[in-house]
């Protein structure tokens, strides 16, 4: 009923005013024929026919027959005349209308949601309206369809030229519309997605050229619209930004799409250098973050090096950029990405792991506070477990597998590193389920997994300046296992420790197992006695180790092990006497802990006898490492690192002694085979040997080849006479 009402006033309202326009034209009408009268023939003349109706202009000319005929001539130009200003009126009143219903759907939308659903036929003009709109871009498309951006089949190299030209001037707007409505096209062209009869792009050039564009100017075109002077500033504040925010969401949707597609990774790294400068815009759409999110975590977890990087900084900017509302989600996707590309590590994935591990702690380094939450929640998963295992033993193998290894490397990682009191609360019950993981299964098949968990020990304690018990876990394997027995396999090639969680039946057999073990029990113990060779406490700290270890020296029977092992030894008595001696004049109490921390800190920065030689060893190791089988490599015989400098003639019966296996021969040299076999290893010349252990010396025969060679010299005697053999047995 209002609706009809509105429509009355609005039909009268424009009667009045055809009626007082008509009054209107009336009264100038009878003017002009007044000012007619009162001319002359020389002023009309003079005049020069000017009317303003062209009926009244006809009727004047002498052309005309008379006054029946110019009156005729004049009515039926006088009705066309207030036909055309009626339906000029109509059409007025119409377009009034409309303008009154928009009105009305701001003001009152209750009401206009009614007129809707009751009264449609007072939105019939505007769906006419709506329909008779596309006929002009039809025809003008038809006109000139190379003018007509929005169709892609068309595109060409000079219309994406213009478009470029476009972006950098003042019609940037504009060009805006038709370049993201193009690049959709082009995006469902390359994804297979679009509808059937929807425009596509053929050319590959035009299409590479219009990826081109989109990914080069976009950026520029929509910050010179917004005027943004630097990235920081929220897009969203702009007053020009819903302008141009239907156009930058359909872009940005069309983009993920695409990298969501791409399988080539230079596209891929394309795309994530364009998603960089489109990150304060994508921060405005939660959707579009989200569906982003995931993907970005895919391409970081399974992609190639570069684009694991570049996907990582995109991660990183858009969860700092809109944090209260991604940050928890990108923790639980990204911790659980690692986690799943942890089940098998090998020394191909071992630096992508690496990565993703410093990146993981990267993220969770942006709020500490719900980092805590997160990283609390999955450390106690680690506790459960371990509680499991120690209460069923058949179920070790849920903590003794990689995932669970990566997962405590993780969090000691990133207490380490972060210095917020929120994570340093998780300091105490991360090392105890770590000691726990070691002290689970001390058998020596795991001794892998138990030097992976002490180095994350070591550098944990060196981090957070906090004393861990890590001594007795090395000195542990020391005792546990015999390096004098002799193994009964060759090992091929040397055992990498650091991709290994536990030996094999048959690499317990191999010579290789010992030189694993005692390479990597040396070298957790040095880590950690450097860290802890400026404390205070040294001289007691080493007193039980200095024991153990003398007890190992006396046991061991390989020279090579004994020589190592006794200049560490001999370093760590030098440092104890140092820090004693450096402890008889200290000028404060030992319950101060700041002037205890800076009497240590004072140590480390002058240096101790420790860190002189672990410079030394660190030098040696890393050169070790790098050095290389090449072409100036040679085979030599070798028995292991139990191989001696020197072998004295009158030794013959030595244990150090290298010589092929032999069955009476009681030696445990791992260089000993059955059949006669030794062990063949690769030694580059260029290598310079330092320990007088790994000099070689020719090899002695062994006991039965001696007892041989005398039969041999008996028989090339020269032979008595008979005479002399009777005064022989005379005597």
């Amino acid at each position: 009923m209002k609706a009809k009402k509105v429509k009355s006033q609005n039909s009268s309202n424009a009667k009045q005013g055809t009626a007082s326009k008509s009054k209107k034209n009336g009264v100038s009408s009878d003017d002009k024929d007044a000012a007619l009268a009162s001319m002359s023939i020389d002023q009309f003349l003079a005049s020069g026919f000017d009317s303003d109706d062209d009926g009244d202009a006809e009727s004047d000319t002498p052309m005309n027959g008379g006054d029946h005929e110019t009156e005729s001539a004049e009515e039926p130009d006088d009705s066309s005349g207030e036909e055309e200003e009626e339906s000029s009126e109509e059409e007025g009143n119409e377009e009034d209308f409309h303008k009154s219903l928009d009105k009305l759907k701001d003001t009152d939308p209750e009401f206009y949601k009614f007129l809707q659903e009751n009264d449609k036929d007072v939105f019939e003009g505007e769906e006419e309206k709506e329909t008779e709109q596309p006929e002009p871009a039809d025809e003008d498309s038809a006109e000139d369809s190379d003018d007509e951006p929005s169709d892609p089949s068309g595109l060409s190299l000079t219309q994406i030229s213009r478009w470029e030209a476009a972006l950098a001037s003042t019609q940037a707007k504009s060009a805006l519309k038709e370049v993201t409505a193009a690049f959709r096209s082009a995006v469902q062209r390359a994804t297979g997605g679009g509808a059937e009869g929807a425009s596509t792009i053929d050319d590959p050039t035009v299409f590479n050229s219009l990826v081109r564009l989109c990914l080069n100017e976009v950026p520029r075109a929509v910050a010179s619209i917004l005027k943004l002077e630097s990235s920081e500033k929220d897009p969203s504040r702009c007053k020009r930004w819903p302008q141009v925010k239907g156009p930058v969401k359909r872009f940005l949707t069309d983009v993920i799409q695409l990298l969501a597609s791409s399988g080539s990774a230079a596209m891929q790294r394309a795309l994530l250098r364009h998603m960089l400068a489109m990150t304060p815009y994508l921060a405005t759409e939660q959707r579009l973050c989200s569906q982003l999110v995931s993907r970005l975590v895919a391409l970081w977890s399974a992609g190639e090096e570069e684009v694991r990087v570049l996907a990582f900084v995109n991660l990183y900017r858009l969860t700092r950029r809109n944090q209260a509302a991604l940050l928890d989600t990108v923790l639980m996707k990204a911790y659980l990405a690692y986690v799943k590309n942890c089940a098998f590590t090998s020394a191909q994935s071992w630096p992508h792991i690496h990565l993703m591990r410093r990146s993981l702690v990267e993220l969770y380094s942006i709020d500490p506070s719900m980092s805590y939450q997160r990283a609390f929640l999955y450390i106690r998963q680690l506790a459960i477990h371990l509680r499991n295992a120690k209460l069923d033993k058949k179920k070790f193998q849920v903590v003794y597998n990689w995932q669970y290894v990566h997962c405590l490397l993780l969090w000691s990682a990133l207490i380490g590193e972060d210095r917020s009191e929120e994570l340093r609360l998780l300091l105490y019950p991360l090392t105890q389920i770590m000691l726990g993981t070691v002290n689970l299964i001390t058998t020596s098949r795991h001794y892998p997994l138990r030097l992976h968990v002490v180095r994350a020990l070591t550098q944990l304690s060196a981090a957070t300046n906090t004393f861990i018990p890590v001594l007795p876990l090395l000195l542990q394997v020391l005792h546990q296992t015999d390096f004098n027995k002799r193994s009964s396999r060759v090992s091929m090639r040397p055992l990498d420790l650091s991709c290994m969680l536990r030996f094999s039946e048959a690499e317990l057999k191999e010579n290789g197992f010992r030189d694993g073990v005692f390479d990597g029990v040396l070298s957790a113990l040095v880590e950690y006695l450097h860290v802890e060779c400026c404390s205070l406490a040294f001289p007691e700290l080493v007193v039980l180790a200095r024991i153990q270890l003398k007890e190992f020296l006396s046991k061991c029977k390989v020279r090579t092990y004994n020589q190592q092992m006794k200049e560490v030894l001999d370093k760590i008595k030098a440092n104890a006497e140092h820090l004693d001696a450096r402890r008889q004049t200290l000028p404060f109490e030992l319950s101060d802990l700041e002037a205890v921390r800076r009497w240590e800190q004072e140590r480390r920065t002058e240096g101790t006898p420790f860190t002189a030689f672990y410079e030394l060893w660190r030098a040696r190791q890393e050169k070790k490492s790098s050095a290389k089988p090449g072409k100036d490599s040679k085979i030599s015989v070798r028995a292991g690192p139990d191989a001696v400098d020197s072998v004295d003639e009158d030794e013959e019966n030595s244990e150090d002694e290298v010589r092929p296996f032999d069955e009476d021969a009681e030696d445990d040299s791992e260089g000993e085979q059955e059949d006669g076999e030794m062990v063949l290893r690769l030694e580059s010349e260029s290598d310079e040997v330092e320990d007088e252990g790994d000099k070689l010396e020719p090899l002695k025969p062994s006991k039965n080849k001696q007892k041989k060679q005398q039969k041999n010299k008996k028989r090339k005697r020269p032979q008595q006479t008979k005479a002399g053999a009777k005064k022989a047995k005379v005597r």
